[in-house]
């Protein structure tokens, strides 16, 4: 049985500023604190988004370095922290945000890396409200976060990058 009700429209009452544009501060400040007003279901969705990195989904250390991660070892270590501030309902870094709306976006969809496949049964959420509720999490934060720099850049959120020497 799906957590996430059936037929019931996913809550963008809090959409905000990504109707008219990102807010260009993330970029000079990934480590401001950032305050979303998730729903139930959206923190859910993220919690399981980074608890399946350490069950059915396997993360490499290149693939974790991409999310915004030093290792693969980090991306359960910081994922269990940032699992702790979304239940304790506390603000996150912008870098963390990003890095858990992108973890979450890999291990829902990738069968060759993620849950995709197992995402139903092992989680308990059905994959058409997940997608749902995905989708309004990707408006939500994205329209808002604007952090950049994972794009295409090679760097981690601690600005390193596999080109460094150590």
């Amino acid at each position: 049985m799906s957590v996430y009700p059936r037929n019931e429209s996913v809550d963008t009452a809090h959409l905000g500023p990504a109707q008219s544009g990102r807010d260009t501060s993330a970029v000079a400040d990934p480590g401001a604190r950032v305050d979303f007003q998730l729903t139930d279901d959206e923190r859910l969705m993220l919690r399981h988004g980074l608890i399946e990195w350490g069950g059915p989904a396997r993360c490499t250390d290149e693939l974790a370095v991409a999310m915004g991660f030093a290792d693969a070892a980090d991306l359960l270590a910081q994922g269990e922290r940032i699992r702790a501030e979304l239940d304790a309902g506390r603000p996150l870094s912008r870098w963390d945000w990003t890095r858990a709306l992108l973890a979450t976006e890999i291990v829902f969809a990738s069968d060759v890396l993620g849950a995709a496949c197992d995402w139903q049964t092992v989680t308990g959420l059905d994959d058409a409200r997940s997608m749902a509720v995905l989708r309004s999490l990707q408006h939500k934060l994205m329209g808002n976060l604007a952090v950049t720099e994972l794009r295409g850049t090679g760097r981690n959120a601690a600005g390193r990058s596999h080109l460094d020497k150590p």
